[in-house]
């Protein structure tokens, strides 16, 4: 945002400090915010004005257009004897981006879509890995419990002299634990 004012006097008396302090008064803008340029003639002064929003700069810019070619104004609100005001220029205060739509008849995504992970389905994926945790714990018990019932009724290590004959009639092994 810029606007140059033409004001009478000395570029040796002109107060920056307090121009500057009453165009951010006015703009209700920073003065951090706020550059001049003076050059000599009578006074010419650029003010450039650095908004942070699209709003700021629509506000500032609402304020200083009246004051384009109405030098009365321009010195009430300035402070100082203004011999003339050019238009306000807005140097780079592009709207906001407006939200993208998506094309008509798109339905909205629903919560079940793939690629969407929702807190419920976490809990439910949850439940399931700790139920198989669960139920493979058990089968293993049972197996164990299965294993050591089975193992007390045979007798492993004892091998029957009879039933292990070998072709010569002897037998192969025998073995008492």
């Amino acid at each position: 945002m810029r606007f140059n004012a033409v004001i009478s006097g000395d570029e040796v008396s002109f107060d920056r400090a307090a121009y500057k302090a009453r165009v951010a008064n006015a703009t209700a803008t920073n003065v951090s915010q706020i550059t001049l340029v003076v050059t000599a003639g009578s006074i010419n002064v650029e003010t450039q004005i650095k908004t942070q929003t699209y709003s700021q700069a629509t506000s500032v810019e609402t304020v200083l257009a009246p004051l384009a070619g109405n030098a009365s104004s321009a010195s009430a609100l300035l402070g100082v004897t203004v011999e003339s005001v050019d238009p306000v220029v807005v140097l780079d205060a592009s709207p906001p981006p407006s939200p993208v739509m998506p094309p008509p008849g798109t339905p909205p995504p629903s919560p079940s879509s793939p690629g969407t992970n929702t807190g419920s389905d976490m809990v439910v994926l949850s439940i399931f890995v700790v139920a198989g945790v669960v139920a493979l714990l058990a089968l293993g018990v049972l197996g164990y419990m299965w294993y050591l019932r089975n193992s007390k009724n045979t007798s492993y290590g004892k091998v029957d002299a009879k039933s292990y004959v070998g072709l010569s009639g002897a037998p192969l092994l025998r073995l008492k634990a």
